[in-house]
């Protein structure tokens, strides 16, 4: 069921590339422009010790473009999937509320997954050394990617409109810790084939290896939404992998 539910996901981009590309190709150039305006005004470097800060407000403007962008492309993109709705230019549809829920059921995921790590880092904060503690803390990190991919479908729930709590969405994906053990280990492996011509094209052209790269990550983006929606499509509203 993993590996059905990754090519489903990958599917989903490469069938509506046009679509995918109409909904997010402006937002994700209008973002990465401000990350690159921001890393040539030299921002995060040192000079002679001392941070250099010339360009924080870019960086700050960047980091809040960014998110409005993303939230923008997972939102229309999500409703593309599971309600058809296509956007009508090279902008999708504005959805302010439906954006702001995302976000918020974002920050409860995130919240949840930093819980689980605090638990499992109490042992080393109170003195535990060694492998012992490495190994506990090591299980918590897994457990809280697990928690993720388990509580990721109240995403799309939000992007639809849909009430879905976080207790439904775990109930709803029980018995899939196999499943996303495969997921994981395909995402793995898909993302070393998707980078290694990048690394391959930078050392012949570092302009190229850039623009391949910069491709690439596009592509990781809409297959990482897609996963939710594949997500919410199969384990809540019980739709069939093609």
């Amino acid at each position: 069921m993993g590996w059905q539910i990754f090519t489903h996901s990958v599917r989903l981009v490469w069938a509506n590339l046009g679509v995918a590309l109409r909904i997010s190709a402006l937002l994700y150039i209008i973002s990465a422009a401000f990350q690159v305006w921001a890393q040539v005004s030299g921002f995060g470097t040192m000079e002679d010790g001392v941070p250099n800060t010339e360009g924080a407000g870019i960086q700050f403007i960047g980091t809040i473009v960014s998110v409005i962008t993303s939230l923008w492309i997972a939102v229309a993109w999500h409703r593309y999937i599971l309600l058809e709705e296509e956007p009508d230019g090279f902008l999708p549809n504005w959805n302010g509320g439906r954006m702001a829920a995302y976000f918020g059921r974002s920050i409860l995921i995130g919240l949840a997954m930093v819980a689980v790590i605090i638990v499992a880092s109490l042992p080393i904060a109170i003195g535990l050394q060694g492998p012992l503690a490495a190994a506990i803390l090591s299980v918590g990190s897994i457990f809280a990617v697990f928690l993720f991919y388990r509580l990721c479908a109240i995403l799309p729930s939000a992007a639809v409109g849909e009430p879905l709590t976080m207790s439904a969405a775990w109930k709803a994906t029980e018995g899939t810790t196999g499943t996303i053990f495969v997921i994981i280990l395909c995402m793995i492996g898909g993302l070393i084939l998707l980078v290694l011509p990048g690394a391959i094209l930078a050392s012949i052209s570092l302009m190229l290896g850039i623009i391949y790269m910069v491709a690439a990550q596009w592509f990781i983006t809409m297959f990482g939404i897609s996963l939710f929606t594949t997500f919410y499509g199969y384990f809540i509203e019980k739709r069939e992998l093609s």
